[in-house]
Formats: structure tokens, sequence, C-alpha cells
């Protein structure tokens, strides 16, 4: 049956619409999942907005244009960004209220939950208690590698730190310098098995901290260069020498998937051991991840 004119006209403009709403919605999806889209990016807390940021544990607030957690709570969170932001690297001027912890910035962050690292990501910090530029990943446990930080005075409250993370492809590196005019010290690593993007954030732990002048770029393999290249007496790094310095970053991911895999046979959790008689003593061998050796040790299994 042969249609009408006008009606022929109007199912062709009709699949014209869809086709052109079909590949504008291809684009919008793409554009909003770009590794660049939002960025360069400045926090507005001078401006007194924060409304883009995910509180995950601890009591934030903005206090004289700057983002202020006073809790002592293990492993405060505060997030925003975009999941699919990949190479990147964020700048912030960081400020420790405790005696007894670390604050810093997170990095590649994803699956973010309140408590102590409950989350998926890279984070690298300042830490009072043993004076040092601390870098690790955390994936619901904890890996790190740590730098002492050549300062008068070590690491100390009442002190602003300018904290630089940044990671392309699997390389993270981290530096600090004591404001306003401190030594830099760098950390960088090569992560085999890597977390390739997310958000970024920022974190506290036994300690509370300030935050201003928060900055993401995009970066490129130069800046990852420039960032462990020696200049005027700082600290010299590569990439590569970092990775063999601290081989013990690479494994986390590894060593919980071959636990997954071949549970030993007749094995129990470290929690069971309470459960044992007291009046019989008994030896037992642990095994698990280190997540924590000061103030103690803590072992997860």
């Amino acid at each position: 049956m042969k249609l009408p004119p006008l009606l022929r006209r109007a199912i062709l403009a009709g699949m014209s619409a869809c086709l052109l709403l079909a590949l504008a919605l291809i684009g919008l999806r793409t554009y909003l999942h770009s590794p660049s889209h939002g960025l360069p990016y400045r926090d507005s807390f001078a401006r007194g907005k924060a409304d883009e940021w995910r509180a995950l544990g601890g009591t934030w607030e903005l206090v004289t244009g700057m983002m202020r957690n006073g809790s002592d709570e293990r492993g405060a969170k505060l997030v925003t960004g975009s999941p699919y932001w990949r190479n990147y690297s964020i700048d912030a001027d960081v400020y420790l209220l405790g005696v007894n912890g670390d604050a810093g910035l997170i990095i590649r962050s994803g699956a973010e939950e309140e408590g102590v690292n409950s989350y998926s990501g890279y984070y690298a910090g300042v830490r009072t208690i043993d004076n040092s530029l601390v870098l690790g990943r955390a994936e619901h446990g904890w890996v790190e590698v740590n730098k002492q930080i050549q300062s008068p005075g070590g690491v100390r409250p009442g002190q602003w730190y300018h904290l630089k993370l940044l990671a392309y492809d699997c390389q993270i590196a981290a530096s600090v310098t004591a404001l306003p005019q401190g030594a830099l010290t760098s950390l960088g690593v090569k992560d085999s098995d890597c977390i390739h993007s997310g958000r970024i954030g920022l974190r506290s732990y036994s300690s509370g901290g300030i935050w201003r002048n928060v900055v993401v770029r995009l970066a490129t393999n130069q800046d990852l260069a420039e960032m462990l290249k020696s200049t005027g007496g700082r600290e010299e790094s590569t990439p590569e020498n970092a990775a063999n310095e601290n081989t013990e970053f690479l494994g986390l991911r590894g060593f919980l998937e071959q636990e997954r895999a071949s549970p030993n046979a007749g094995a129990q959790s470290i929690e069971s051991l309470r459960l044992t008689s007291s009046a019989k003593p008994a030896t037992a061998t642990v095994r698990g991840v280190v997540i924590l050796t000061a103030p103690r040790l803590f072992v997860q299994d």
C-alpha cells in the first residue's frame, strides 16, 4: 500500500529525529565519561561553597574560606570529582590539627564507605608520629611506603605543608614542602596492577586537619618526570628506582586475590582466636596483610 506523501514525510522526519537524539545521547555520554571532563578543577572554599563534596565520616565544615575537619576519627574522608578522571594531579595546602596522626589527599578514589581505608585509591599525606611523607594504596586494606621529611622540627601540628599527588598510568608520585620555604621531599612508586581512574578526596587519620587551595589538573609523563627530578639539593628519585626500592607497594591486590583463590586447608579467621580457651594454651600461625604498624600492629586476614 502506497502511503500518502505527507505521512511518508512525517515518518522520515520522526526517524531522523530519533537518530539525532540517539547520536546526541551517545555524544553526551562520551563527554561525561571523558577523563578530562571537569578538569582543571579548583575548589570554591574561599567563596564559601562546597556543595559538590561528599563526607564519609568526620566533622567537615567551611571556616574562613578553608575546609576543616575537627574530628580525630581514623580515616575520615571528603570526596568529589569524576570516577573517570585518569591521569591527573592534585595540589593543596594541608594543616595538621592533631599530634598523633596524618592528613593529606586521595586520588583515583572509588567504592568509598565510612571507616578506616574503606575505599579504593591512592593516598599521600604528612604524618607526625614518624615525621614522614606517606604514600599508599587502599583497597579496603592498606599498603604503604614512606620517606622521612627533612624539615626542622619534623612534621608538627600548626604548620602548613604544600602537598602534591600525581597519577600517570601506573606510576604514582607524591611530594611535600613545608611552607613557606621548606625543603621538598618526593616519593614515587610503580604499581603493576594499578587503579586506573577515580575521584579525589581529602582525608585525615587520628588527626583533624585544614585544607585550602585544592587544585586538580591533567597530568602528562613530563609532569611526572618534573616532580621526581632533582633540583637544587632536593631529593632525587625516578619512577623506576622508586618502584625497585618499594616493591612491597606492588603486592596488595595480588596477595588478596591469591588468598581468596587458594585458602589454606583448615584456615580460620583471626577473630576466631578470641574463642580459644585461656585454660589450654595453644599456638597459632597468623597470616594476612599488615595494614598498620603504629601505634599498634594490625593484621587483616
